[in-house]
């Protein structure tokens, strides 16, 4: 059963309660009438028997033309008169107790020798009462027909735009992020549809940034499986290549020490090459120095490596970086990377410091710099995608804004799930 028809339903039967409480009161306030009003018609009919004691013939006359609540019965006569009634025989039963009863009846003697019975009649009133319920009957069941009929126009207008809403969840569930509300006349209503718009409109966006992000790594992806082909090919393999060709001369070289000592130097300097470049490589695949010494030692190789490469001065101020795990040290350190990556591309400065530490009860990280600050107009390529993307990996809040000075600040703060105890309060400078 939908909404419209339980509302619907719980109305008819308020009205029903309401019509069911009410016909009880008019009928128990009608025995009590009825009750009362016989009552006093036999009180007057006490009183007019006495007075007509002697002319029962006239006070017949007076009570058949003048008293209509007074009921004539003749005991002689074999006859029985029908009294045709408004009200059905069944309504009529439920007064039945305060009529015809030998207590309200008067019997008088005629001159002729006739039986006359004065019987109090509550026809009238009966049937007034019956005129009452029936129009109440009717006012109540007008009423719950007008009312349903109303609140099914009025509900079924208003649960409309649940409908709308239902089925642009749905559009968003199977994916259509496009799907948008229309403007409606309800204020609270439209107010939902322009939150609902605006959550689809972020959704769209997400969506929009995740394929593009995805379009970017796989770009990214192809490129350094180029670069490192590229690399192993011109440089490994050139290397490979001069090792084997000097290994291939050397049974020729045998009886000359000089030539077979220069070569035998040539074979060491190109091994020497292969490493380094084996090491770079590695380098650039995964930090393992990471695994080595710890994320705050490869913090400061990475920075003396950034300031010999770019002539960058580099500040570091550390204050802990123990309670980091394995993955959570190589987001920091990736985006630490990508940072300083930017300052070198984008930022002309000249000088970077990074401030780290345990702050109440959050771990901080701000890198900031001196150079040209930030563009009007931010174009979010991959740097700061990354930047983003590792740090909310790491469950944190990332800031990126200009510096008093006109450099860029990037600022990173992470929850700390426990407290490691006490940190290394040293200040290191570099």
């Amino acid at each position: 059963m939908n909404a419209v028809l339980r509302i619907l339903l719980m109305v008819s039967i308020a009205f029903a309660i309401a019509l069911a409480v009410s016909l009880y009161a008019i009928l128990k306030q009608a025995e009590t009438d009825i009750l009362r009003e016989q009552q006093g018609v036999m009180h007057m009919m006490d009183a007019l028997i006495e007075s007509y004691v002697d002319h029962p013939q006239q006070l017949i006359q007076l009570v058949s033309e003048n008293l209509r609540h007074i009921r004539i019965i003749d005991n002689s006569d074999a006859d029985t008169e029908l009294q045709s009634y408004e009200s059905p025989d069944w309504f009529r039963d439920l007064f039945s107790k305060e009529q015809d009863s030998d207590l309200h009846s008067r019997t008088i003697a005629t001159r002729d020798g006739r039986m006359i019975t004065f019987v109090p009649d509550g026809s009238d009133e009966i049937d007034e009462i019956w005129d009452s319920t029936t129009q109440l009957f009717w006012l109540f069941l007008g009423s719950a027909l007008l009312s349903n009929l109303a609140i099914y126009i009025g509900v079924s207008y208003g649960m409309r735009p649940v409908g709308h809403f239902l089925q642009a969840l749905d559009r968003i569930q199977q994916g259509e992020y496009r799907a948008r509300l229309k403007r409606y006349s309800v204020p609270e209503v439209d107010r939902l549809s322009s939150h609902f718009n605006q959550m689809a409109a972020a959704l769209e966006s997400a969506e929009s940034d995740n394929q593009h992000l995805t379009e970017t790594l796989m770009q990214i992806q192809e490129k350094e499986r180029a670069a490192l082909a590229r690399e192993l090919h011109d440089d490994l393999g050139q290397h490979i290549t001069g090792i084997r060709a000097q290994a291939y001369v050397i049974p020729f070289k045998q009886q000359q020490d000089d030539q077979l000592k220069a070569i035998s130097e040539q074979i060491i300097a190109s091994c020497d090459a292969v490493q380094q470049s084996c090491r770079q490589l590695v380098e650039d695949l995964y930090p393992v120095v990471l695994e080595q010494l710890g994320l705050e030692a490869a913090v400061e190789e990475l920075l003396q490596r950034f300031q010999r490469t770019t002539g960058i001065q580099c500040q570091l101020v550390c204050r802990g970086f123990a309670q980091f795990d394995n993955e959570q040290a190589s987001h920091l350190y990736r985006l630490l990377q990508e940072a300083l990556n930017n300052t070198a591309r984008h930022a002309d400065a000249t000088q970077v410091s990074i401030w780290a530490g345990t702050e109440a009860d959050h771990w901080r990280m701000s890198i900031s710099d001196d150079g040209c600050g930030l563009p009007e107009k931010i174009v979010r390529g991959m740097g700061l995608r990354s930047i983003r993307e590792r740090c909310r990996l790491l469950g944190g809040q990332c800031t990126i804004g200009s510096t008093t000075e006109g450099g860029v600040n990037i600022e990173l703060i992470l929850p700390l799930a426990q407290d490691d105890g006490e940190h290394d309060e040293n200040t290191t400078g570099r």
